[in-house]
């Protein structure tokens, strides 16, 4: 019997290679960057975000027509995407509960 792999999808792997891109440069200062390159790269910054908000919507369509949000305990997708962040948020209460930004 042949073992079939279980490939990650193309759209998981880009993400995962793009996070692991952007967070190869994190500690690397920018004041070397003349204004043509800072001009472009901040246009090229703009892009990236267009993309991974044009991909976000899509992804949330999806986790919706799937209802990712059962299989998370969540009461819909919009609260299952809150959840999946939330420990980004980075405001805290004195009692060390986090908090959603609004």
């Amino acid at each position: 019997m042949t073992a079939i792999a279980n490939h990650p999808h193309r759209v998981t792997s880009a993400i995962a290679d793009a996070r692991s891109s952007i967070g190869l440069v994190t500690d690397v200062p920018v004041w070397s960057m003349d204004a043509a390159e800072t001009a472009a790269a901040l246009a090229d910054v703009k892009a990236a975000k267009a993309q991974l908000a044009e991909l976000e919507a899509r992804l949330l369509c999806h986790a919706d027509r799937i209802d990712v949000a059962s299989q998370t305990g969540a009461t819909s997708t919009a609260t299952s995407s809150c959840a999946a962040t939330w420990s980004i948020w980075p405001s805290e209460s004195s009692s060390g509960q986090r908090s959603p930004p609004w």
